[in-house]
């Protein structure tokens, strides 16, 4: 498969760019089997790849990575091992809490929204739930439903749970 990436890109450096470019001079039938061998030079040949094509596939699937979730969950078994959340904004808000800005930074929230959208299907873009990582914060009423629904109990796998 790395080789029908070589066929596209010759001796060159391979670059999103310059793939994008080559990609629509091709005919349709052909850009679908240049789409399935950068799927599997990602996914089944990583290890044996160059740099050069790591840091070029890893470009072009950070471009596009509402696509990129769409053809893992479409074309792939992964699409088949999703959970489906009663509440995901109020999980997206607990994740913005947690992994949210810290000692200054605050993480890729793309990164994280691609993540969340792998495991959790939800009709939105990964730049749309990126968005909401960054702007949405938890609340007291938030905070309520998590204490209601918790059930601080003491039981099998549960830390007993002591107010001072």
């Amino acid at each position: 498969m790395r080789n029908n990436l070589k066929d596209l890109f010759g001796s060159e450096k391979p670059s999103v760019n310059k793939f994008i470019y080559k990609f629509n001079q091709l005919p349709s039938e052909k850009q679908v089997r240049v789409l399935k061998a950068v799927r599997e030079a990602a996914f089944c040949d990583w290890n044996e790849l160059p740099p050069y094509y790591r840091d070029f596939l890893l470009s072009l699937f950070s471009r596009y990575r509402t696509e990129t979730l769409d053809s893992l969950h479409q074309d792939t078994i992964l699409g088949e091992m999703t959970f489906q959340l009663k509440n995901p904004h109020l999980i997206l808000r607990v994740i913005a809490l947690l992994e949210g800005r810290k000692n200054g930074g605050s993480p890729c929230y793309l990164d994280v929204a691609f993540c969340f959208l792998l495991v959790f299907p939800f009709p939105c873009s990964v730049e749309y739930i990126g968005d909401c990582l960054r702007t949405k914060f938890v609340t007291i009423d938030d905070i309520d439903l998590l204490i209601t629904v918790g059930d601080l109990q003491d039981g099998a796998g549960h830390i007993p749970f002591k107010s001072k």
